[in-house]
């Protein structure tokens, strides 16, 4: 079992100590004007890359689940940067 654990660092991006999470996703995660620009197709680009990569077999069933929560988080996190503007 691999341990996951996020955390927003001053900036505000994301940081995770999950294994496995590959580093493409990660960086699109991180990628926070892209993400407050367009959030819904961002996080749709996030959670396609997360199931195909499963589909993959490139990360297991934890690692999807970690995956589509921060999309879905960062998703969230956009709304509210785009509202408080």
């Amino acid at each position: 079992m691999v341990m996951v654990c996020s955390m927003r660092n001053h900036g505000g991006v994301v940081r995770s100590s999950a294994e496995g999470i590959p580093q493409p996703w990660m960086d699109e995660l991180n990628d926070q004007m892209a993400m407050i620009s367009d959030p819904e197709g961002r996080s749709a680009v996030m959670t396609e890359m997360a199931i195909s990569a499963h589909r993959r077999q490139d990360i297991g069933a934890g690692a999807l689940a970690e995956m589509l929560e921060l999309a879905e988080a960062a998703r969230l996190w956009a709304h509210a940067e785009r509202e408080a503007e």
